[in-house]
């Protein structure tokens, strides 16, 4: 990973999983990281902790991405903290099984506006809420994190697929965007 000292992280979902290897990694690289979760506090602190044993600074902050207001009060908290962001990685998501992988024709609207809010919305309103600020920065990145779902489109797993590919389409509308900010 690319020298990242003097950069600020806000990774989603970065409690557990393939979230906390990404903080811990970017800490590595000399990014100071904000550690979003939804509900596992235990989780968030511990990759807190492996954040700052690697001598950077962390930041824990609960909130779920499907909510707006919830993602506008973490982005406050953020740029509070640290002046700005210029690392966003929308991690968070929530998987087909979950909702119990059903037939698109079975599927419950509720399971598939969930799916859909934590998956693409969540990304969306990170993404409308620090790319602004992003824009004044030398560097800024945004990164999603996908499934191979989003090309596949397996059964029983419409509304995984849907979302992700709904999170890829934002994905590159938004560099095209932001090219000329520099944001990549």
């Amino acid at each position: 990973m690319a020298d990242l000292d003097g950069r600020v992280a806000f990774v989603t979902g970065g409690g557990r999983g393939i979230g906390r290897a990404i903080c811990v990694e970017l800490a590595r690289s000399g990014a100071d990281v904000v550690v979003n979760y939804h509900a596992n506090a235990e989780a968030a602190d511990e990759t807190a902790a492996r954040v700052r044993a690697l001598g950077r600074r962390a930041l824990t902050l609960a909130g779920d991405v499907a909510d707006r207001d919830q993602c506008a009060g973490m982005v406050e908290r953020a740029l509070a903290e640290f002046g700005f962001v210029d690392i966003l990685v929308n991690n968070a998501g929530v998987g087909a099984t979950a909702v119990g992988r059903p037939l698109v024709a079975a599927t419950r609207p509720e399971d598939f506006e969930w799916l859909m809010s934590t998956n693409a919305f969540g990304a969306f309103w990170m993404c409308q809420l620090l790319v602004p600020q992003m824009r004044a920065r030398a560097r800024a990145d945004v990164v999603m994190i996908s499934s191979v779902a989003a090309v596949t489109f397996g059964a029983t797993g419409g509304t995984y697929s849907a979302a992700k590919a709904a999170l890829e389409a934002l994905a590159y509308t938004l560099a095209k965007e932001e090219r000329e900010h520099g944001i990549r």
